[in-house]
């Protein structure tokens, strides 16, 4: 597995369809490669699988 850096990073607060908030985040790494996620509150533990898996 490579590692890249992190150019830019843009997270923002949405709401579901159910009305709960939830955290929208992109993020655009080195060589132009993007990675985009939404994560409910409460479920930072899962943010990484969500994101890297």
């Amino acid at each position: 597995m490579t590692t890249s850096s992190t150019q830019t990073l843009h997270t923002r607060e949405i709401l579901d369809s159910h009305g709960n908030p939830t955290i929208e985040v992109d993020v655009q790494l080195e060589g132009d490669a993007t990675r985009h996620t939404t994560v409910l509150y409460g479920l930072e533990n899962i943010f990484s699988h969500a994101f890297l898996g």
